[in-house]
C-alpha cells in the first residue's frame, strides 16, 4: 500500500498539538516502521518550506530546525 502526503498533511504533522495522541502521528509511526510506502513530492517539501518562512502563525510553530529532521524522516522513510 501506498500514501500519497500533500503539504496539509505534513503541516499538520508539523505544528505541535495540546493532545498527544493525533491521526497523523500513528500514520507517521507506521510509515516509518515499513506498514506502507509514504510518498512525499519534493514540491510538496518545497511548499511546506515556503509557508513556515512566510506565514507568522507557523514560523513560530515549527522551528527550521524540526523542519529539516522531519525532511531527513521523510527523505529515509519516502
Amino acid at each position: 500500500m501506498r500514501a500519497l502526503f500533500d503539504a496539509n498533511v505534513l503541516i499538520s504533522a508539523l505544528v505541535p498539538a495540546p493532545t498527544g495522541n493525533r491521526t497523523i502521528d500513528a500514520i507517521l509511526r507506521a510509515a516509518t516502521g515499513g506498514k506502507f510506502a509514504l510518498l512525499v513530492p519534493d514540491e510538496a517539501l518545497l511548499e511546506v518550506a515556503n509557508k513556515v518562512a512566510t506565514k507568522p502563525y507557523l514560523a513560530v510553530r515549527i522551528a527550521p530546525d524540526q523542519f529539516r529532521q522531519f525532511t531527513l524522516l521523510l527523505t529515509k522513510t519516502c
